[in-house]
This record gives C-alpha cells, structure tokens and sequence, in this order.
C-alpha cells in the first residue's frame, strides 16, 4: 500500500468490492442486468468468485489512480468500479481474461468520455422529444 495521503485502506477497499460483486451477481438485491452475464462467466471459470474478487480489488486500484483519489473518496471509486463491471459483463465475457480485457478497454478517462457522450444524447433525445412553441 502507498503510504502518501491519496492512499487507501485496505479494508474499506475490500468492503466496496465485496458490496459491488455481490450486488452485480444479484447475492444482493439488484435492478442489474449484467448479472446473468456474470454468473454464465462464473460458471465457466475454475476459481470463479474469488477471481472475480481480485479482477475487482485490482480494478479498484487501477481506477483510484487514475482518479486520482484521495483517501475519502472510497464511495465515488466504488461507484465508478460497478459501473465498469457492468459495462464489460455486458459484453458477456467467455472467460476472466476477456473479461480484464474489457475492463483495461474501460479506465476512468473513457468512462468520463462515455457519460458526457450519453448526456449530450439524452439532452439531444429530450430536446428532440419536446415540443417548442
């Protein structure tokens, strides 16, 4: 573990990534539905949960970096983590592997670019939809 102030804490990191396996696999209630995606991935793997844990814990990592995150900021890492999960279960992975895949096609910099391409879509959706008069 780093031990600058922008470090995180282990424990906490590991509660988030129980929290988002365990929401995207529908252990916990979910409206998700990458989670068939999911758990057809974990039944093709050998050590299925507890890879999809360290794909989780490294994911979580690699986007802290790149978010540069600062040690409060556990939740909004955690938020950005599931939503990348979820994008790259969407694509139904055959295998851990092409599921990292997906996720190293997913760092925080394209996430940025992806929302602010579906909020320019939804406010053109909108403003299409309306009737100006």
């Amino acid at each position: 573990m780093r031990s600058s102030a922008a470090a995180w804490q282990l424990i906490p990191v590991w509660m988030h990534c129980i929290s988002i396996v365990a929401s995207v696999l529908g252990v916990i209630p979910s409206e998700e539905e990458c989670v068939e995606k999911l758990i057809e991935l974990l039944f093709r793997c050998d050590s299925s949960l507890d890879s999809l844990f360290a794909v989780t814990v490294q994911l979580f990592h690699r986007t802290w970096r790149e978010m540069h995150a600062s040690h409060d900021e556990h939740d909004k890492v955690a938020n950005v983590v599931h939503e990348q999960l979820r994008r790259a279960a969407n694509h139904r992975p055959t295998n851990l592997n092409m599921l990292e895949d997906l996720l190293l096609a997913l760092p925080y910099w394209k996430m940025k670019e992806l929302w602010k391409r579906e909020l320019i879509e939804k406010e053109n959706n909108q403003l299409g939809s309306e009737v100006v008069g």
